[in-house]
């Protein structure tokens, strides 16, 4: 990377989808970036799709759904987000990405998760000492199961380099956020209206608990 300051450069974005992720919470998070790029009349945006494997991956809600890399490739992002869903503790833990975690957040790159993905970020210990949320079926589990773990009801947080939310139209609040705070409120707000979103929520605005 040159000198450029991210503004002039743009945003790239890695998601990586894992088994059974929330189709829901996933198209709230991308869909807003396709707008502010629009909007803005040029790529700030850049994602690219990852699984463990390079293989498509099956949706929560039997949607099959291909993805451009493996995890293999995965070597630097701005920002990389776990996709999950349901069963997310049924999941076994996979080395290889958890070491691309934690190499990216000793970089300095901002990682998180949407869903219920932050109970895979616990098991990487990725999350102790930090603010993070998951969705409200998973939040008594979680605050049981990793006692060090700050976590709140809240439908967004974000705290330092990590980013976390609670599903389905939180993680469009999420994304609201990062991008008003990029690019500041009005383009927030105008992705909103295009998106047919009217009331924008702050990420302290609790969900059921």
């Amino acid at each position: 990377m040159s000198g450029r300051t991210h503004e002039e450069t743009g945003q790239t974005i890695a998601f990586v989808l894992l088994d059974r992720f929330s189709m829901n919470a996933f198209a709230s998070v991308i869909e807003p970036l396709r707008i502010a790029n629009r909007l803005l009349g040029r790529e700030y945006y850049a994602w690219t799709t990852y699984s463990l494997d390079g293989n498509s991956v099956i949706a929560s809600n039997g949607c099959e759904v291909a993805v451009k890399k493996s995890i293999r490739e995965l070597h630097d992002a701005d920002i990389t987000l776990l996709c999950t869903g349901i069963d997310v503790e049924r999941l076994p833990l996979n080395p290889d990405l958890g070491n691309k975690l934690r190499r990216l957040n000793a970089m300095g790159r901002t990682f998180g998760a949407i869903c219920t993905g932050a109970y895979l970020l616990a098991r990487y210990n990725l999350l102790d000492g930090r603010r993070c949320t998951i969705h409200w079926e998973n939040l008594r589990s979680l605050r049981e199961e990793f006692p060090d773990v700050e976590v709140t009801s809240d439908i967004f947080a974000i705290d330092r380099n990590c980013i976390t939310c609670a599903g389905g139209m939180a993680s469009l609040d999420m994304i609201l956020r990062l991008i008003a705070i990029q690019h500041g409120a009005y383009l927030a707000h105008e992705v909103a209206e295009v998106a047919l979103y009217q009331n924008m929520r702050s990420g302290e605005i609790c969900s059921a608990s």
